[in-house]
């Protein structure tokens, strides 16, 4: 990756956070990173191109730490505390504005699913996710309850996404938990 090109994506992180990605322009993104537009233009067709792939850097490195997790050699339910604070990380990550920016964009996750897919087989296969459920319908339930993250009137219910976000995650694994684990304590209140 090349130094503008990076800069470019650091500059539009700061700035998306900060500002929300409809507030910010292409010409401040350059001024900014102290990049020419046609820069901005050689590397994003536009500051949406941009925000994909910033979201697209903060899925591969969320994956990264699920992965680390996982191959970890701490307790399923462990894992399972770890994973969702990876979760209200990304999830706090963009800031409310620049998250609902980033909600209304066509951002391809299948990669994500495929990695949740990926999970959910070797946790039933270990006996730590409830076997009689197929690995398709935990992911589809899955994708329902993180699509409810985005939900308008579920959102208007929490002040802190990081909280929904976790809501949503213990409501999923506390049904999809095997019996063994259904007791242990994932969070009770918050993050």
């Amino acid at each position: 990756m090349s130094i503008k090109r990076d800069q470019l994506i650091k500059t539009g992180e700061a700035l998306f956070i900060k500002y929300g990605m409809r507030r910010v322009t292409v010409e401040e993104i350059c001024r900014e990173a102290n990049v020419s537009k046609p820069t901005f233009y050689k590397y994003f067709k536009n500051k949406e191109d941009l925000a994909r792939r910033i979201d697209e850097i903060w899925v591969e490195e969320a994956l990264q730490k699920v992965e680390e997790i996982e191959e970890s050699e701490m307790a399923f339910p462990e894992k399972l505390m770890q994973i969702l604070e990876v979760k209200q990380e990304i999830t706090a990550k963009p800031g409310p504005e620049f998250l609902n920016d980033l909600m209304n964009l066509d951002i391809d996750v299948s990669h994500a699913y495929k990695r949740v897919m990926h999970f959910f087989i070797n946790s039933q296969r270990e006996r730590n996710l409830r076997e009689e459920f197929r690995p398709e319908f935990l992911l589809a339930a899955f994708t329902v309850l993180n699509n409810m993250q985005y939900d308008p009137k579920i959102r208007a219910l929490y002040d802190d996404a990081e909280i929904l976000a976790g809501d949503i995650f213990k409501l999923f694994y506390y049904g999809a938990l095997s019996p063994e684990h259904r007791e242990t304590s994932l969070p009770k209140n918050g993050k």
